[in-house]
């Protein structure tokens, strides 16, 4: 089992979708949420999911970065 770390930046891919969507300043009209219900498949995917990276921040001192930073990051223009 994953633990997640930040909790505050957990989000599905939907939201991904719309903060990427707001960043570029397009219409997401045509996005919408779904389940995993929505598509068959043959492995059990598990409803949260992430990484334990506490050894990371404590011992390499590493700093992630927020989805929103990330993303003006990967992004910018």
């Amino acid at each position: 089992m994953f633990t997640i770390w930040l909790e505050k930046d957990v989000l599905t891919p939907y939201e991904m979708a719309l903060a990427t969507a707001k960043y570029l300043d397009v219409s997401d009209h045509q996005l919408f949420a779904v389940t995993r219900d929505t598509f068959e498949e043959v492995a059990q995917r598990p409803l949260k999911g992430g990484l334990n990276i506490s050894k990371a921040i404590g011992e390499l001192e590493y700093k992630p970065m927020s989805f929103e930073e990330g993303l003006k990051k990967t992004l910018e223009l």
